[in-house]
């Protein structure tokens, strides 16, 4: 069996609020394989942020093992506040390039200008700063960031929470595209279960810090055991079948 891209053993986190401890994070564990689409999915406020910013290091947990043996980048939920507002568009989608120092000048803008296609973005908006751009154009300049230096594991936080119904189904699909064609594993994480159920093959479910339930999504949709899960599955209406191919 392949070794899993991402392994997350035993993961806690705490914070203290009012004085009081809270647990985030409550023994957290599931792995990814290469080219897997993985969803971890919960309400506001379930932990599972906390987890992919202890997958991404911007986080420490107290316990817990994580092993993830490729190279990730991270789409944030809050797109304004995760991109530069002094570097226009195409700066911004060519700062990794420009960090890792992949190719010349000339080959990092036209990487800038194939992923504003990529996401359904034109070139137009290439010289265009975060400012002059809507909440959703930000979100896929994120996006569109986050791919650039094509990474093996991609953590998404949230990334079509700020979009419209139609560029939400472009961006998942967009996901399903990279597994496909390249192999990109990506952990996507989301309160829209209906969403997630159409392009993970396996889900892990999360309730106050607690992963209540993992497995393949046919499964945990078909045949939910954990109370909390069902309550998501009644709560949620189904997707559109033509959004996602």
């Amino acid at each position: 069996m392949d070794e899993p891209l991402l392994s997350v053993c035993g993961l806690q986190k705490r914070f203290l609020s009012g004085g009081a401890e809270i647990r985030a994070v409550d023994g957290v564990s599931f792995s990814i394989g290469r080219g897997e689409l993985f969803g971890l999915v919960g309400e506001s406020g379930s932990g599972k942020s906390t987890v992919a910013r202890c997958v991404a290091g911007l986080c420490r947990p107290e316990y817990g093992e994580i092993r993830l043996m490729g190279s990730f980048q991270m789409i944030f939920q809050d797109a304004s506040g995760s991109l530069n507002p002094r570097m226009t568009a195409e700066e911004l989608i060519c700062e990794p390039l420009d960090i890792l120092r992949r190719g010349g000048r000339a080959e990092r803008r036209e990487r800038a200008r194939e992923l504003l296609g990529l996401v359904g973005l034109g070139e137009e908006l290439a010289g265009c700063f975060p400012g002059g751009l809507s909440g959703g154009q930000q979100q896929r300049i994120a996006v569109a960031r986050a791919l650039a230096p094509d990474p093996d594991l991609l953590l998404a936080d949230e990334p079509a929470a700020s979009l419209d119904m139609s560029v939400r189904a472009q961006i998942l699909n967009l996901f399903l595209r990279l597994r496909r064609e390249r192999g990109m594993s990506v952990l996507l994480i989301s309160h829209d279960l209906a969403a997630v159920r159409r392009v993970c093959g396996r889900i892990g479910v999360m309730r106050a810090g607690k992963l209540v339930e993992l497995g393949e999504t046919a499964e945990v949709c078909g045949r939910p055991r954990h109370p909390y899960t069902r309550a998501l599955l009644e709560a949620v209406p189904a997707p559109d079948p033509d959004c996602f191919q």
